[in-house]
């Protein structure tokens, strides 16, 4: 066991230092991108394409973002309770219920459109994000499939920012917005993976929720326009 870490250790640095950017915390990161006048995303784009092309790049942030998009319309369409004996009601089902309009629709894609096309006011902004949230983790409640961001136990985090901001935020948000986002997001959760921890047992709740938090907050920034400036830390 010790000999693979080993192996996988020296791969991973190996990896690490071919990266046209390798970054080590944010102090780098800023640095980074002050000196080459780039976003955060742009730094990132580049190292992933020292390790895939394109169309693989592309291809994998697909997966990423269908997966929570399912993820979260099954958790809105799924009713009862969590399974575990404990009889905890499922919450995303009646929020959703309450918020949802009378479009019709019969797949993930099509939901996110019907929302779109909902008023939402100024109220409900915080329900919607909340039902997002709570059907992912209702989803991981009952074993079903999630994508870890960075854990399981913070996975609606992620998801439920970026859906608002598809369909509250900018209602022409496309491909190229979730990967921006996704990109963003990846490396600050990377940068506190390196640093500190993601981990709960280790770090307590901050380390799960907390890190998430900064990550959606931090990509979510930088689609609204934000520099790097306002989503980064100087500290070494």
């Amino acid at each position: 066991m010790v000999v693979e870490e080993r192996k996988n250790a020296k791969k991973k640095n190996k990896v690490f230092n071919n990266f046209p950017y390798p970054i080590e915390n944010g102090a780098e990161l800023l640095e980074v991108c002050n000196k080459n006048s780039n976003i955060i995303s742009e730094i990132v784009l580049e190292n992933e394409k020292s390790l895939r092309s394109d169309e693989e790049i592309d291809h994998a942030i697909s997966r990423v973002w269908n997966t929570m998009l399912e993820c979260m319309y099954t958790g809105c369409h799924t009713e009862g309770k969590l399974p575990g004996g404990l009889n905890v009601k499922r919450r995303a089902f009646e929020l959703h219920e309450n918020l949802k309009g009378d479009l019709p629709y019969s797949n993930p894609e099509e939901w996110l459109q019907t929302i779109r096309q909902t008023e939402v006011k100024f109220r409900q902004i915080l329900q919607w994000v909340s039902c997002f949230a709570l059907s992912v983790n209702e989803v991981n409640a009952s074993l079903g499939r999630v994508v870890t961001a960075p854990t399981n136990g913070s996975a609606g985090v992620i998801p439920a920012v970026l859906m608002y901001y598809l369909v509250i935020e900018n209602h022409a948000g496309n491909f190229e917005h979730i990967k921006q986002f996704l990109l963003v997001a990846g490396e600050i959760g990377s940068i506190f993976k390196k640093g500190a921890t993601i981990s709960a047992a280790m770090g307590g709740c901050q380390a799960e929720i907390g890190v998430s938090s900064a990550m959606a907050a931090g990509a979510l920034t930088e689609l609204l326009g934000g520099t790097p400036n306002k989503y980064s830390w100087p500290r070494r």
